[in-house]
């Protein structure tokens, strides 16, 4: 893997999801109705895979990004959801 290739990943997974999530937070509590925001990580973001250092870095930055938005945006009208998926039953 290039730099290139870690930073596009980590430019479209992590920090697309914080600028996002960042974005919809502020307008939010403005609509007066509350509002959902729903990242999606794996349980690369919980446990180490085999040849994926940058995916696992990437699920695992998000899922902490997911609940340093939620802490940080302390209103009761608004959630925020991370889905995680995994491919064992």
């Amino acid at each position: 893997m290039t730099e290139a290739d870690w930073d596009e990943m980590m430019a479209v997974n992590l920090r697309g999801a914080f600028f996002m999530s960042q974005a919809v937070a502020r307008v939010m509590p403005a609509s007066g109705r509350g509002g959902r925001i729903v990242n999606i990580s794996s349980q690369g973001g919980l446990v180490g895979l085999p040849d994926a250092a940058v995916y696992c870095a990437n699920k695992g930055g998000l899922n902490m990004l997911t609940s340093m938005v939620f802490c940080r945006s302390g209103t009761g009208s608004s959630h925020l959801f991370l889905l995680k998926f995994s491919s064992q039953a």
